[in-house]
Parts: structure tokens; C-alpha cells; sequence
């Protein structure tokens, strides 16, 4: 067949017609790229969020573009929380991955005061009553597995009264950056010791099929009218300000609660540049993949709650790639190497990253696919990093105030945008590192810094200061 010179579409460009649907797919896909270009605009500093951005699974991503679109100050690493939140909330108790893990993944979110951090839970909550209220088959709003959003407990025989009502219980709490530390200082025998022993056994016992009343209420008189726990699920998804940080102390941090967070932080507050009004409904293509039928299967489970099987109930097992178990103990070793040095930020690293593949599991087609597994390790990988930077910036896990003074020098050096300008100048420190600026003793700065140079850590160059690496 002979071709007509001129008539022919440019090579891959399929001809449409005027008004077809076709041509209506083009424009909401061009629309929708260009807000994704918009929302990416608070990435340029962090490269690696932008990949996990780019590369989270669709239940994630559309619904952080929901968040981007709603929140009065929209950044993604806000948004990606968000989601998280919400996708323990819908299908926290309703499945478990491997080695019996459930992804009960505490997270806690650091950010600067008046910086948006509630939208992180008014959203995912708004979320939760919109995808309530399309399940027309049930009369029933989010009961009784609602996620029990609870700022503080009044005992931990609360606590586990709760989980035995409830089954599925999140702790969302705006103000957990106090409480964290306030728990980790806890001294035995004080009512905050035994809400820390509490919430630990609630972690761990996620993985239980069973806890018995003698065991969590410490045999007391109440046992008789307590009910087993079946498969209990407790998390945490708090929020709090970088200075939180200061008041944990170098042995406080190594005694195992704060391991159990993935900690998130964010040095600047984002741009307010949202709108007060109404939040848009839920985004067409987020909808799409409620339907999917691994989502339909949990979100049966999750709004009909113990009614599917009441004590014979089971937790849906999610399908694993060939070759997670050499995947996980690879990471395992590496976690378990970087843990010696600081194991308040590097503890349980493959055992959040299972937590994680599970949720983008989920998100995904409800397999645990090598590459959700790669995604979880490296937003794993990108929130330790970050945080064992700004965890040291804030004088956190130090013995003395001489040696918070020194970790915080130190920190600035892992600054991202301070890579390959050293030797920095004496005036970046106090402008990287609140904790240094707030030193006004000469003497004392001095001390810390000939202290740095005599480890071998430092080194005076050209009127500034060089990091010595191994």
C-alpha cells in the first residue's frame, strides 16, 4: 500500500478524534501530570523522596496527590505519612506477611511548630469516612474496628481494655515527640514505665494469634472478666517538633522503644500555599483501585469486623516473591552492623522495611513483590539517614552537654545541600544546627572543637573546618 505523503501521524502518536474518549483520557492525564510536576517542586533538595514518590504503589500515590491537592501546606514526605496512616487503618488487622509480620510500622513525624503536621491525620480521617460512607451493604460507620484515635491512656490496663473492645487500636497523638521522650526517661515502677511495658507488649503481641487475660492484666482481680485477645493490632502515628529529640539521653536511646519508630523529620516548614475551604472528594483513580479484589476482600473484613468470624477469625496471608528470605537476611546483617554504633536509630531495620513491603503490598495488588520490597528498604534507608543526622543535630543520644555540643557540630557536615563545600565556615554550623547556635560560651564551643580535632574527627583548614572520614 502506497503512503499519502503528509497524511501519515507522527511516529508514536495515535490520531484522535475531536471529542472521542480518547482525546478526554489525553487532557485528565496531562492535568494530572501537571500537578504531580507541582507537588514534586518540594523535592528538588531531596532526590530521594522524589523517587519514592515517583515509585509508590497506586493506593499510595493517588491518595498523596489527594493530600497534596487538600492540605493547607503540601509536602510529600506530609502526604507519605498520611497515607501510611491510613493504610494501617484500613487493613492493619486483616493481613499478615512474612515471618508473621503485620504492619503495625510506628511512625513518628517531626516537623517545625505551625507547619500543617495535624493535616496528616484530618485528612486520612476525612479519607476513611468518605470510603465509609460508599459502602451502601453497611449501615455501620467504621465500627467496631475503627481506628481508636486516642492522645493518652489513663493506665495500661486501659490500654488493653481497649484493644479487647476495639481489636484494632492506632494511637494518634499530635503531641507524641513529648511523650516519646518522656516515656523513654520513664523510671521503673512510674505509671509512664508501665504505659511503655504496655505499648511494647501490644507491638510484639501484633504477631500473637493469642494473648490471655492472665498474661496482659498482669494477673490482677480483673483477669476473670477480661477476653482473650484474638490477633490484637496497636500502633502509633505520632507527631512532634525537632527539639523533642534533645531529652533523650545516650542510654535512654538504646533500651528498645525508640528502635520501634521510623522516624521521619523535616527541617523546614513547606510553603502554606493551600486553600481554606471544603476537601475535594476522593480522587477518581484512588477509587479505581478500591476496587481491586485483594482491597474489596480486606475492606469486607475491616467494616464488618468480627461479624466475618468472630473468634475463628483469621488474618489474610499475603504471597511473597521467591527470594525474600535471602533479601531479608542481607538486610538483616546490615542493620544488625550499622546498629552497633547507634541502635536507638538503626534498630529492627529489616523488621520495618517487612512492615513496610506489607503496606505497599497492599497499596499495590496484594503481593509482596521484590520491588515493594526494594521501595520499603529504601524509604527505610532515607528516613534512618535523615534522622540519624538531625537526631545527632539535636544533642540526642549524648552522655554529657559537651558531647550533645559535639554531635551537633557533626551533623552539619551530613547536611545535603553541604556536600562538596568543605571546609565549611564557622557561621554554617549555627545556621545548620540549632543546638550549636544556641551555645554562646566561646570557651565552650572551643573545648568541643579542639576535643573533635584531638578524636581525629576534624580538621582546621583555610579558616574553616574539614570532617575526617574513615
Amino acid at each position: 500500500m502506497e503512503s499519502v505523503k503528509g497524511n501519515a501521524p507522527r511516529e508514536g502518536r495515535a490520531r484522535r478524534a475531536k471529542g472521542t474518549d480518547a482525546e478526554s483520557e489525553d487532557i485528565t492525564f496531562r492535568r494530572e501530570l501537571k500537578k504531580v510536576r507541582q507537588h514534586l517542586k518540594s523535592t528538588d533538595d531531596d532526590p530521594a523522596l522524589r523517587w519514592l514518590y515517583c515509585h509508590a504503589p497506586p493506593g499510595i500515590k493517588h491518595y498523596m496527590n489527594f493530600f497534596m491537592d487538600n492540605s493547607l501546606c503540601p509536602h510529600p514526605a506530609y502526604a507519605m505519612i498520611s497515607a501510611l496512616f491510613l493504610m494501617q487503618s484500613l487493613f492493619g488487622r486483616q493481613v499478615v506477611g512474612p515471618h508473621q509480620n503485620r504492619m503495625n510500622l510506628w511512625l513518628l513525624f517531626l516537623a517545625p511548630t505551625e507547619s500543617g503536621k495535624g493535616d496528616i491525620f484530618k485528612l486520612a480521617k476525612y479519607a476513611l469516612k468518605e470510603i465509609g460512607a460508599m459502602r451502601t451493604d453497611n449501615r455501620v460507620p467504621l465500627s467496631p474496628s475503627i481506628p481508636h484515635a486516642e492522645r493518652r491512656f489513663g493506665s495500661a490496663e486501659g490500654l488493653w481494655w481497649l484493644l479487647a473492645e476495639k481489636k484494632q487500636v492506632i494511637w494518634a497523638d499530635p503531641e507524641f515527640g513529648q511523650t516519646l521522650g518522656r516515656l523513654i526517661a520513664a523510671q521503673n515502677g512510674t505509671h509512664d514505665s508501665h504505659i511503655k511495658g504496655a505499648i511494647i507488649d501490644a507491638y510484639d503481641g501484633a504477631e500473637e494469634e493469642t494473648i490471655q487475660p492472665t498474661h496482659y492484666s498482669q494477673r490482677n482481680k480483673n483477669a476473670e472478666k477480661m477476653p482473650p485477645l484474638h490477633f490484637p493490632f496497636f500502633s502509633i502515628v505520632g507527631t512532634g517538633v525537632p527539639e523533642n529529640l534533645k531529652k533523650i539521653t545516650a542510654d535512654a536511646s538504646e533500651e528498645g522503644l525508640l528502635n520501634r519508630f521510623l522516624v521521619v523529620a523535616v527541617e523546614e516548614a513547606p510553603d502554606g500555599d493551600g486553600a481554606l475551604g471544603d476537601y475535594a472528594p476522593l480522587p477518581d483513580r484512588f477509587l479505581k483501585w478500591l476496587q481491586r479484589e485483594h482491597v474489596v476482600k480486606a475492606l469486607t473484613r475491616f467494616f464488618q469486623g468480627e461479624l466475618v468470624g468472630g473468634d475463628f477469625y483469621q488474618p489474610i496471608t499475603l504471597p511473597c516473591y521467591d527470594g525474600i528470605n535471602e533479601d531479608w537476611q542481607e538486610n538483616r546483617r546490615y542493620g544488625a552492623a550499622m546498629a552497633r554504633k547507634n541502635p536507638g536509630v538503626w534498630g529492627r531495620f529489616a523488621q520495618k522495611i517487612l512492615k513496610l513491603a506489607t503496606i505497599y503490598a497492599m497499596a499495590d495488588n496484594g503481593c509482596i513483590t521484590r520491588e515493594g520490597f526494594m521501595w520499603a528498604r529504601n524509604f527505610v534507608l532515607w528516613t534512618i539517614r535523615d534522622f540519624e543526622r538531625q537526631f545527632q543535630a539535636q544533642g540526642g543520644g549524648a552522655e554529657n552537654e559537651m558531647d550533645a555540643l559535639g554531635r551537633a557540630f557533626l551533623s552539619v557536615f551530613d547536611a545535603p545541600s553541604l556536600k562538596g563545600r568543605e571546609p565549611l565556615p564557622m557561621k554554617v554550623f549555627s545556621q545548620y544546627s540549632r543546638k550549636w547556635a544556641a551555645c554562646k560560651d566561646r570557651s565552650t564551643r572551643w573545648r568541643v572543637l579542639e576535643a573533635l580535632m584531638d578524636d581525629g574527627l576534624i580538621k582546621e583548614e583555610n579558616g574553616g573546618f574539614r570532617r575526617l572520614r574513615d
